[in-house]
């Protein structure tokens, strides 16, 4: 008998003892029923057996949509290496190798994101300044320094324009911050004339530009990191990274500001000076937005550049091992179980990232605490919005399934729960494959691990299940 026949007939049989010990707890004297008065109801019943699994069916019909289940999940994650978890709350879990490390690709994205909230807060704004050693005399200031305060998501018009046309980022790019507003307060501030231009400072964060467990050829997946970034350290006009974002980014500025009528000499890099004079600032959407847009559309940047952020609030001086550090202490304190989680980035990308589905399940799981909603809430959302705006359209998920997904070479996972607001009965569950194969089979894999899932029990009735007499 196969495993899943094996637990079915063992549950069968201890449902049938309670049965039998609830029928004769039941079939006491002085009851006052005759079969002379009984109703056709009446009589129908007492042609059940007191022991008659069918008075109690619903373990029965449980016990047979587990088995299903397991059967069904252990079915899909054949030939691959895997982590899944089905979790119901009337029922508890439906699970096989939850704890075993696997590589979670961008799945791992929760982590950062409950991480950041739990370090930074939802309210927290990233500021991005430009300063200058004196105030305009008669329009002009020598130079113009643009100190990065480490927002991921500073962006020029053009990236705006470009972010908008990708389905992925629809309805999601109000949240970017718009460089433009800088350069239009700079110039209400009566500045004129840069003849020293403008000089771009990313001193903050003490990060390399990019993470030694990237291969380069990563490099069209990511930009340069650092704390002054604009549109995510790629060039508009070419699709390219920049090799110096702190360059990039003053040189935007300045662009801008020449598209406004003012004079700006060349763009250069360099810390600004102490005690120098704000001229104008622009301060970027909430956390909580940010998160939605990083969540949903899987952005690598802004997952990167959070975790950044998280070091430098914990004391550190801006780098990844500090934040990721930062983040699993945060998530162990808040009860996620890390064993065997074992992080080289924040975003996924890196193959030498180690995660379990019982871990990122877990962290799924704490959108429900008010403080760390949006790790629920700005989730993909099937049908509609980011990762999963092209999946499960016309199905019974529409709109219903909120989920982290995870794609790299031979890596699909999907993490999600169905109606988040809905009753006991709604699934969650972590699906994780490793394995050789393509981008279509992995969507496969985590498409029917939802499916299976959201259709619990799939068993027969219970008069199916137990014939009446």
């Amino acid at each position: 008998m196969r495993s899943g026949g094996r637990l079915v007939a063992a549950i069968l049989g201890l449902a049938g003892v309670a049965c039998l010990v609830l029928g004769l707890r039941g079939s006491g004297a002085g009851t006052g029923t005759g079969t002379e008065s009984a109703t056709p109801e009446d009589r129908s019943a007492e042609a059940t057996a007191l022991w008659s699994p069918r008075r109690v069916p619903g373990p029965f019909v449980d016990a047979v949509g587990v088995a299903q289940l397991q059967a069904r999940l252990a079915e899909i994650a054949a030939g691959t290496e895997s982590c899944y978890r089905v979790e119901i709350d009337r029922l508890g879990v439906v699970a096989d190798n939850a704890g075993a490390p696997v590589i979670p690709a961008s799945t791992e994205k929760l982590m950062t994101a409950a991480g950041a909230l739990d370090t930074l807060g939802p309210d927290l704004t990233f500021v991005t300044e430009a300063v200058a050693s004196e105030t305009p005399n008669g329009g002009t200031i020598d130079r113009l320094w643009l100190v990065g305060g480490g927002d991921p998501v500073l962006s020029t018009p053009s990236w705006i324009r470009t972010l908008a046309d990708r389905p992925v980022y629809a309805r999601l790019t109000a949240s970017l911050t718009p460089l433009a507003t800088l350069a239009d307060d700079i110039v209400a501030a009566g500045v004129r004339e840069i003849p020293g231009g403008v000089v771009g400072d990313g001193t903050r964060y003490a990060t390399p530009a990019y993470l030694s467990s990237w291969p380069e050829s990563y490099r069209a997946e990511i930009g340069p990191l650092g704390a002054l970034v604009v549109d995510d350290g790629f060039d508009p006009a070419t699709g390219s990274p920049v090799s110096d974002p702190a360059l990039a980014a003053a040189d935007a500025l300045g662009q801008l500001l020449v598209e406004r009528g003012v004079t700006v000499g060349s763009a250069t890099t360099g810390p600004a000076p102490s005690g120098a004079a704000v001229v104008a600032t622009v301060r970027s959407a909430p956390l909580d937005a940010l998160l939605t847009t990083m969540l949903s559309a899987s952005d690598n940047g802004t997952a990167e550049l959070l975790a950044l952020a998280v070091d430098v609030a914990a004391g550190g001086s801006g780098t990844t091992e500090g934040g990721i550090a930062e983040i699993l202490r945060r998530l162990a304190a808040l009860g996620v179980d890390t064993t065997g989680v074992s992080l080289a980035d924040a975003s996924g990308l890196s193959r030498e990232n180690r995660a379990t589905c019982l871990a990122l399940l877990q962290t799924l799981q704490l959108g429900a605490r008010p403080e760390l909603r949006t790790v629920v809430d700005g989730a993909a959302i099937a049908a509609e919005r980011g990762t999963l705006r092209g999946r499960f359209v016309d199905t019974a998920l529409a709109g219903r399934l909120y989920g982290k997904t995870g794609s790299l070479n031979g890596v699909a996972g999907l993490i999600a729960l169905v109606d988040p607001s809905g009753g006991a009965g709604s699934p969650r569950f972590a699906s994780v494959f490793n394995g050789s194969f393509g981008d279509g089979t992995g969507i496969g894999l985590t498409t029917a691990v939802a499916e299976a899932a959201a259709a619990f029990p799939q068993s027969p009735s219970p008069s199916e299940l137990v014939p009446a007499p």
